[in-house]
């Protein structure tokens, strides 16, 4: 009788290695699957970074010149920011404009005192996708 136990625990013994081993090998195939969408997720922020530091260069570059030499209009058209393609720089391009607005923020014909900073940012995302960043600034007059 000691013989047929031994073999029923050895056998279940088996069984469980079987069944722990596979659970391990699937919950690494899981792991190892995730390492592409968790790398095109980090090249997005990386993007998004860059182009955040890119618009705010420009509104701030515009930001401190006096009001009266911001003239409302395209200040800079829509170009990519380098034309070589092996720099990193090459995928993005920047629009800036200049906006007279009222005391309500609402786009405005006269001069009273106030103009919109806005830059906006443009690269491909992930599939050729465009994506874009807008940051806006407001100038006073003082």
């Amino acid at each position: 009788m000691l013989k047929s136990t031994k073999k029923i625990n050895s056998a279940f013994s088996s069984i469980e290695a079987l069944i722990a081993t596979s659970v391990l090998v699937v919950g690494l195939l899981t792991i190892i699957s995730l390492f592409p969408f968790i790398l095109r997720l980090n090249k997005q922020a990386e993007f998004y970074s860059m182009a955040s530091a890119l618009a705010r260069a420009k509104v701030e570059q515009l930001a401190i010149m006096p009001y009266d030499q911001l003239t409302p209009g395209i200040i800079e058209p829509r170009a990519r920011l380098d034309p070589n393609p092996g720099d990193p720089f090459y995928i993005f391009e920047r629009q800036s404009t200049i906006t007279l607005i009222d005391g309500n923020l609402a786009n405005s014909q006269t001069d009273v005192g106030l103009k919109k900073i806005e830059t906006i940012v443009f690269w491909p995302d992930r599939g050729g996708q465009e994506a874009s960043l807008n940051i806006t600034s407001i100038k006073a007059q003082k």
